[in-house]
């Protein structure tokens, strides 16, 4: 079990707050990807760091959320607007 924590703690950390926002935006999108593997580790690495930013990586997380989200809106109007 140590194992794999170290493996989603030196992810998230190698990922940084853009890593964060891109597998968000997958997230938001129809691929399906759990939040969980990110935004947990995320969470203890700010709380543990001093150099890691809580409100950084929620802000990160929720625009990349959104931007999925988006893209899912637009998409959907492009294929409604054809049929």
């Amino acid at each position: 079990m140590d194992a794999i924590i170290d493996f989603l703690l030196n992810f998230v950390d190698s990922l940084g707050y853009i890593g964060i926002y891109v597998y968000m935006l997958l997230v938001g999108t129809f691929i399906p990807v759990p939040s969980e593997v990110v935004l947990l580790p995320a969470g203890y690495l700010a709380s543990t760091d001093p150099n890691k930013s809580f409100f950084l990586y929620l802000l990160f997380g929720s625009l990349g959320s959104l931007s999925g989200a988006l893209i899912n809106y637009h998409f959907a109007k492009i294929i409604i607007k054809k049929v």
